[in-house]
């Protein structure tokens, strides 16, 4: 079965309030691998119910070609996709509560939330070339829920920093009319202003310094670190000013990027002074235990721990 009918269908059902989620795309058919030529739009009647529980049992085929281009490499995943049979507009696209999913009596690790759902969860593990079955087992009625396999790829988030770092720049010009704004807010003229070069997020020197278009501070975050938590937890929110900051927003800035190269040896320096006519030095009453602790709470230790150590970066640049 083609992909039309299932992909129209969802299509429909994603409002347009919800956040982008840049890191995975659905493989449209003019670009999808010739190894895939059809994807699966799960039938709804396979449904068994036994005492307010309910079964459901799908099956489909994978050819050798298609098995391996699921399973070898991390580029392309085939994904379960949940939506609303009635087309409501406002479905997140999330599986209905208390359902198990197994591929091959294998059990399958659901994971993702936010806009991340729309794009389905990942069950490429288990498959096996030739006929696979899939089941559902939930604890309430499914009956208004629609299920599909879709072909998805992902998109590294160095891909998309490169992308954004050459298309969307923040200009010199731009960075010192906030900082002339922001010296004489409230009649008040400001000597110089203090921006940090470490990130946020990581409380590691910034290497790609980006903000928001919306936010009104030169003070910049991380850019890969940026996404890697918004990956983890899309919030897309400045970590500064939590202004919105979507990816299509951000900008890196120039005026920071050539600062932090001037410093680049000195990783002593975690701030400088910006002064209004575009001078700067190092702030030496600044140091990175100031911004220890800052900007952390309980429930983001553990992401923010995995974005320092184990997200390590495969490449630079």
């Amino acid at each position: 079965i083609t992909s039309t009918g299932f992909t129209t269908a969802l299509r429909m059902n994603v409002p347009g309030q919800f956040c982008p989620y840049p890191f995975a795309q659905f493989v449209s058919n003019t670009k999808r691998p010739r190894e895939f030529d059809t994807v699966v739009k799960l039938p709804q009647k396979s449904a068994r119910h036994t005492f307010g529980s309910q079964l459901l049992s799908y099956s489909f085929s994978l050819t050798g070609a298609q098995k391996d281009l699921v399973t070898k490499g991390r580029r392309y995943r085939l994904h379960l996709l949940c939506t609303d049979a009635a087309g409501k507009a406002s479905y997140s696209g999330a599986l209905p509560d208390a359902v198990s999913v197994f591929v091959n009596e294998k059990p399958q690790k659901i994971a993702g939330t936010g806009c991340a759902q729309l794009f389905g969860y990942d069950i490429s593990r288990d498959v096996v070339s030739g006929l696979n079955v899939l089941r559902l087992d939930s604890r309430g009625c499914t009956c208004r829920f629609a299920f599909g396999v879709r072909l998805v790829s992902s998109i590294d988030v160095l891909d998309i920093a490169s992308e954004l770092r050459h298309r969307n720049v923040i200009s010199r010009a731009e960075s010192m009319d906030i900082v002339r704004s922001t010296s004489e807010a409230d009649g008040i003229q400001e000597v110089y202003s203090s921006i940090s070069l470490v990130c946020p997020i990581t409380l590691t020197r910034i290497r790609w310094p980006a903000r928001g278009r919306l936010c009104k501070h030169v003070g910049c975050f991380d850019l890969v670190s940026f996404l890697e938590m918004n990956k983890a937890r899309p919030q897309w929110k400045c970590p500064l000013c939590s202004r919105t900051a979507y990816p299509v927003d951000i900008g890196v800035d120039m005026m920071l990027l050539d600062i932090l190269r001037a410093v680049a040896a000195d990783l002593s320096v975690n701030a400088v002074r910006l002064f209004p006519d575009g001078k700067w030095d190092v702030d030496t009453s600044k140091s990175l235990s100031d911004s220890e602790g800052e900007g952390e709470d309980d429930d983001e230790a553990a992401m923010l721990e995995h974005i320092r150590v184990g997200g390590k970066r495969e490449r630079s640049g």
